[in-house]
């Protein structure tokens, strides 16, 4: 196989083109904030979300697990230690960090890695024409927030990449051209993304379809069980071994209800719209973006219907209703949408590859560009660029023999409180839990804080009462002191 690509010039321009488009795309990105590789750490990154992600990592290849716990006000998942979404999204990553080691720098090189692997899959599956391959590495450029997910510890991108391998596959079934392995392939990726991150379920039904359409009942009949069984196995997980978050990530009580579905459909259809107004008029709402090309995309489908009206079109436009339904009735309008990038990415790739058509291709890239490069919604847009003084002053920390590990689980947690800052807390040692508490909670109910340590913004309202409490001060760094509040 290899021999082919290179003994040919243009097979080895297409692979090379498929192979870079990832680490292209990050210098484009990288260029157009002024920034390169050595000015970047996630430790200085505006996501809280991507400081938990990191830490559980981190407590999984040296321990197994985390030895402390990851909740939100103190919530426990009933089994195990883990935050919301618990342990299974994070296995890639404790896999690669067990194989390579795990700091600062590995979520960025994996997401890139798994990313370039897709590229490639991409490549080999479908043997795009040099034509094809340049459209579709310039949608993925064009669409910049997949880019900034590359230089993040959150599992967006690595569920991107395995999203779109698992499309490919099951397009190579569509054409017949398959074979056993790559279903096999097809059905590993699917269990996985779906008991990571249920909604991926939706997907399946793409390769439903196709099983169907060739009579092959059996290998259908083990998707479905396959389908159930992951949604299952999320749900189980869900329930026992994730942390509850702040409110219900998945609520299924509005299900009892038709009237209530309804009333929460139009809710959330309404605050969407409105965020893909403020996007169309470039406001700062990145939110408003995703939701629009989501649109973008779906529209694109519905016209495929209605043009080629066949099974694989209605089955893609039944996906793309259920996803978009599942964020407005089970999921949250306002965070739900975030989800919808991943599908969104892997939706054009895929419509671009079908598409003879150019017009719709630029299109594609054009509203990419317009919707992802041209919001000033630096919150979501801006990367983590590395402010020296926080960078040294983590890794200047050596909590280990102030905050040792123990056999309670408590004592090797640490509450962090919304108001003080979050980037410091890398620094915390490894296997280390952190519970997210709203600032009120230490305030009010000291007494009743079950964690060993609590963090505090330095002369704040919860620093002022430990302080006045006679708590010990372990270490004070950046913006945060730590407090010792028991034995």
């Amino acid at each position: 196989m290899l021999k082919n690509i290179f003994s040919d010039k243009k097979n080895t321009t297409i692979f090379a083109i498929a192979a870079l488009t990832t680490l292209v795309s990050m210098i484009v990105y990288m260029l157009a904030q002024g920034l390169w590789f050595n000015k970047l750490s996630i430790s200085c990154s505006m996501w809280n979300d991507e400081m938990f992600y990191y830490k559980q990592i981190e407590g999984m290849v040296d321990y197994g697990s985390p030895q402390g716990v990851f909740g939100y006000t103190e919530s426990h998942a009933i089994r195990g230690t883990y935050g919301a979404w618990g342990p299974v999204i994070l296995m890639p990553f404790v896999i690669f960090g067990k194989v390579f080691g795990w700091n600062l720098a590995s979520p960025i090189i994996f997401n890139a890695l798994i990313m370039t692997i897709a590229f490639i899959c991409y490549y080999f599956l479908l043997k795009p024409t040099i034509e094809q391959q340049i459209f579709t590495s310039l949608i993925f450029i064009s669409y910049g927030i997949s880019t900034r997910y590359i230089f993040s510890g959150t599992p967006e991108i690595m569920v991107t990449a395995l999203g779109l391998i698992y499309c490919l596959l099951v397009y190579k079934v569509i054409k017949e051209e398959d074979s056993i392995g790559m279903r096999i392939a097809s059905y590993v990726i699917i269990a996985y993304l779906t008991s990571a991150k249920g909604f991926f379920a939706s997907l399946s039904l793409l390769m439903m379809v196709a099983l169907l359409k060739r009579r092959k009942y059996v290998e259908l009949i083990i998707q479905v069980i396959i389908i159930l069984t992951t949604m299952f196995a999320f749900l189980y997980i869900s329930k026992y071994y994730a942390a509850p978050y702040f409110f219900t990530l998945i609520d299924m009580e509005a299900l009892k209800n038709p009237s209530a579905v309804i009333d929460l459909f139009k809710s959330s259809a309404e605050e969407s719209f409105g965020y893909m107004k403020e996007a169309l008029l470039l406001r700062s709402s990145m939110r408003g973006s995703w939701y629009l090309l989501f649109f973008v995309l779906g529209i694109l489908l519905i016209k495929d219907l209605i043009t080629k009206r066949n099974l694989y079109r209605l089955a893609a436009v039944i996906v793309w209703l259920s996803l978009i339904v599942a964020m407005w009735v089970l999921y949250d309008a306002t965070e739900g949408c975030r989800h919808l990038m991943n599908f969104t990415i892997i939706g054009f790739l895929m419509v671009a590859h079908d598409y003879k058509s150019k017009i719709i291709k630029v299109a594609i890239i054009a509203v990419a560009l317009y919707c992802c490069w041209l919001t000033t919604d630096t919150y979501y847009t801006g990367l983590p660029e590395k402010d020296e003084a926080l960078y040294n002053a983590i890794q200047d920390q050596s909590l280990e023999e102030v905050m040792p590990i123990t056999d309670d689980e408590w004592d090797n947690t640490v509450v962090w409180t919304l108001t003080s800052s979050f980037n410091e807390l890398y620094a915390l040692p490894s296997g280390f839990g952190i519970s997210c508490c709203f600032e009120d909670y230490p305030l009010y109910y000291i007494q009743n804080v079950q964690s060993k340590y609590v963090t505090t913004c330095i002369d704040g309202d919860v620093d002022k009462l430990l302080s006045a409490y006679g708590c010990q001060v372990v270490a004070e760094y950046g913006q945060i002191k730590i407090y010792k509040i028991r034995e």
